[in-house]
């Protein structure tokens, strides 16, 4: 199976058809949302409408959650960048709102999973920028590899097999030493070899914060292939 995974859309219609058409060149068979589907862009409630329609699964973000108010009120009152979730919230359809708010914030299976920000607490939206980010995650989850977004930045964090190893320790000691070996290796291609780790920022398809391409990754679950897809414009 091979899989294209992006994230953070945030009402960029015109992106977001871009990287799904591209997906579906490169003979993806599933695509995966990370969340973020609305907020920033003037086209969140079409990129809703078109996530339903054209995504095997969608994850749950936090501009998504605040558009479902499902984040706090007065939080979301004080944060400019939530003004378009609200607004957004006004212009969706019963079934659009029912169907963002069901989305989940953890999708997985045996080979990787996949959430918005961080897995220890996906509901708090915390950022994985680097290595030290990555660790908890690491020790809260067991496959392989890790998808995150939310930063909007692509990057690529591995850890040996020997260290992952090390990892699973009930020595404090061992596991901490072990978790040193993560290190960030940007965000490049490669293949996933056996017994290694990986957390995989696969950036953002719809507001880059760092270069002016769009991001996403695709994954081939048989060939442990990995890709970084950049959009240009």
């Amino acid at each position: 199976m091979k899989y294209a995974i992006m994230s953070d859309i945030h009402g960029n219609l015109e992106a977001f058809k871009r990287a799904v058409a591209d997906a579906k060149k490169r003979k993806c068979q599933k695509i995966i949302c990370l969340g973020d589907l609305t907020g920033y862009g003037k086209q969140s409630k079409e990129c809703v409408e078109y996530a339903m329609q054209n995504v095997d699964m969608c994850l749950m973000g936090n501009h998504d959650s605040a558009c479902c108010e499902l984040e706090d009120p007065d939080a979301v009152a004080e944060n400019r960048n939530f003004d378009v979730d609200v607004a957004t919230r006004r212009l969706l359809t019963f079934g659009q709102m029912a169907w963002l708010m069901a989305r989940p914030h953890i999708w997985c299976c045996p080979a990787f999973a996949c959430t918005h920000g961080d897995f220890t607490s996906p509901k708090e939206w915390l950022y994985i920028v680097d290595p030290k980010d990555a660790r908890p995650s690491l020790l809260y989850r067991s496959e392989p590899v890790l998808f995150v977004g939310h930063t909007h930045i692509p990057a690529l964090m591995k850890i040996s097999a020997e260290d992952a190893e090390l990892a699973r320790s009930f020595d404090e000691d061992d596991m901490a030493r072990s978790l040193r070996g993560l290190r960030e290796i940007g965000p490049k291609s490669c293949t996933v070899s056996g017994g290694a780790r990986y957390v995989v920022n696969v950036g953002s398809v719809g507001l880059p914060r760092e270069g002016p391409c769009g991001t996403y990754c695709t994954y081939d679950v048989q060939s442990g292939r990995l890709q970084f897809v950049f959009l240009e414009k």
